[in-house]
């Protein structure tokens, strides 16, 4: 099994995130996603979160929140959450061969759909919602069956 971490870093008003357009796998080319990548032995999850997200980005993030875990037949996605004030998450840039783009939250649930992996749609308003204490702080444990139901 594969074990990944993906981020979404906001604004500290959580109007504006940062985000991947993804060269690979195959299926999320051309797609807009969370940033992050595999988690490297010995890694914890937010060691790798922590990393990823510098070596993506440029920017060094410390504080990340585990708020879901997707769980498949042969991968777990640990996802986090972070904010930031604009003038940091204004630093975020390409540094790899996948564009980094900052984009408008509200644009991105509902214009185009096509253009984000499809799990964007309820993990972005998840995150929102711990990340800012509209919900209690928990991680929430998701298998692929019932992420698939949903989409």
């Amino acid at each position: 099994m594969t074990h990944y971490v993906a981020g979404f870093l906001f604004d500290a008003t959580y109007t504006s995130v940062a985000l991947v357009k993804k060269n690979r796998p195959e299926w999320q080319a051309g797609k807009l996603n969370a940033i992050g990548g595999k988690i490297e032995f010995p890694e914890t999850p937010l060691q790798a979160m922590q990393r990823e997200f510098q070596e993506e980005t440029g920017v060094r993030i410390i504080a990340w929140d585990n708020f879901c875990i997707l769980t498949g037949k042969d991968f777990t996605v640990f996802f986090f959450v972070s904010s930031v004030y604009q003038p940091v998450l204004s630093k975020c840039r390409t540094v790899t061969d996948e564009e980094i783009v900052l984009h408008d939250v509200n644009w991105c649930n509902v214009t185009k759909p096509d253009k984000f992996i499809s799990n964007i749609r309820w993990l972005m308003p998840m995150a929102i919602a711990v990340h800012s204490g509209e919900e209690k702080a928990a991680c929430l444990h998701v298998t692929e069956e019932l992420a698939d139901g949903e989409t």
